[in-house]
């Protein structure tokens, strides 16, 4: 019910469409929470059961005890932290967001109830990889694990350039990611690059890329009139070097003050990033809307925009973030600043949607020449062919997954009729 579920819903659906019967044991939100700090409140619900559609549905409360320790301000103050800090890491807990004890106790008391086929463990975080791993060993049962997200960003970059500490980081998560891997029967992920650094075997691995919703996203009417040049930039952006370039276009561009210009940031994440948007760009023609939307709204603003922009992560290899299948589907124009250097920059050029500029002068550029080509009516709204649609929305992706999945069952000779 958040954009991290967006990927296993579409799993759930498309397996219970081919006849399978699916178990969902996920977190107790709304998927109404509009920010990162309503996400990490503990949630007392009582544990539930419901039916959606044709998948059950068990939503656990929640509680993160990483985040009670970081709150305590004394902790951080007299440097405890970093001593909790190391301490969890030590334990196998090297990402906070899914260290949710709840699932630890819920998860085996649906595996011992339902008895299922198998097991798909969706995650970006290693935790749930870990309590899935040694759940499965446990009661006999196969598992396959998706890496649902780019949640590891340092594991991208080149290792010799970090620092100590995170590559000391970096080594835990490789070491308790493998062990958990090992009895894995399938492994797959957003990109062969995740797979080639877990050294996962080519008989147990395979790609599947994120996507757009094309159910909603042919509910949305085609826009024919646009009263303004609206740039958007819809969803978290990361406070790395390269935001600097990215932020830098847009101050270029807007330095001259061009009529008729709005530029819209959704959602862009920490305060402290917000703020470095408006002390960036200070004009009038800029909106921030810190809160998260639901996806229908994102998208409506997406299909009314003329240019969507992105930043590329040069250093990283092949880094793309879902969100860039959305913008492939307004048709839309998309800018990359600063180009990747890699995988996104050659996806912009495969699906002629935009383009990638290496500095902010370059970028600043690009959307000068695209803000004249409306002025004249000549900027055009390209969409990705019927073709490309197929291959980059959710449905077509899940069902690859579904196929690998009952391949496996089948090939394996694994009893069915249970979930």
């Amino acid at each position: 019910m958040s954009v991290n579920g967006f990927r296993p819903r579409y799993f759930a659906k498309a397996m219970a469409e081919q006849g399978w019967k699916v178990r969902v044991l996920t977190r107790h939100f709304s998927g109404k929470e509009t920010s990162a700090e309503e996400y990490r409140k503990p949630l007392s619900t009582a544990f539930s059961i419901s039916e959606e559609g044709a998948v059950h549905v068990y939503r656990t409360p929640f509680k993160n005890s990483w985040f009670t320790y970081y709150e305590k301000g004394f902790l951080r103050r007299t440097g405890l932290w970093k001593a909790v800090y190391l301490i969890q890491l030590l334990a196998g807990r090297t990402c906070q967001e899914s260290y949710n004890a709840y699932f630890r106790k819920y998860l085996a008391q649906v595996l011992e109830t339902n008895k299922p086929d198998i097991i798909l463990v969706e995650s970006g975080p290693t935790n749930l990889v870990r309590l899935v791993s040694k759940t499965a060993v446990k009661y006999g049962m196969p598992y396959v694990i998706d890496f649902r997200d780019l949640y590891y960003h340092e594991m991208y970059r080149d290792f010799g350039l970090l620092p100590f500490n995170k590559k000391v980081k970096i080594l835990l998560e490789k070491w308790y990611m493998r062990r958990s891997i090992t009895s894995a029967q399938l492994v797959f992920s957003l990109n062969k690059e995740w797979l080639d650094i877990l050294h996962i075997p080519t008989d147990k691995r395979l790609m599947i890329s994120n996507g757009f919703d094309s159910e909603i996203w042919n509910e949305i009417p085609p826009q024919k009139e646009f009263e303004d040049f609206t740039i958007s930039i819809i969803g978290t952006l990361y406070p790395r070097e390269f935001i600097h370039a990215f932020l830098g276009s847009l101050n270029v561009f807007l330095q001259n003050r061009p009529e008729k210009v709005k530029v819209k940031f959704i959602a862009p994440g920490s305060k402290a990033l917000v703020n470095l948007i408006r002390e960036t760009l200070p004009f009038e023609q800029v909106e921030v809307v810190e809160s998260r939307l639901p996806y229908r709204e994102a998208i409506v603003i997406m299909a009314k925009s003329q240019i969507l922009m992105y930043h590329g992560w040069p250093g990283y290899k092949c880094y793309i973030s879902t969100k860039v299948y959305d913008y492939l589907r307004s048709g839309a124009k998309i800018l990359i600043v600063p180009s990747d250097e890699n995988g996104l920059d050659r996806l912009i050029e495969e699906t002629g949607s935009g383009a990638s500029c290496s500095t902010a002068a370059e970028g600043a550029a690009q959307l000068e020449k695209w803000y004249c080509e409306w002025l004249e009516g000549k900027l055009i709204r390209r969409g990705i062919d019927t073709g490309q649609q197929d291959i980059f929305s959710r449905n077509s992706q899940s069902l690859i997954l579904v196929k690998s999945l009952r391949n496996y069952v089948e090939s394996h000779r694994i009893r069915l009729g249970r979930d």
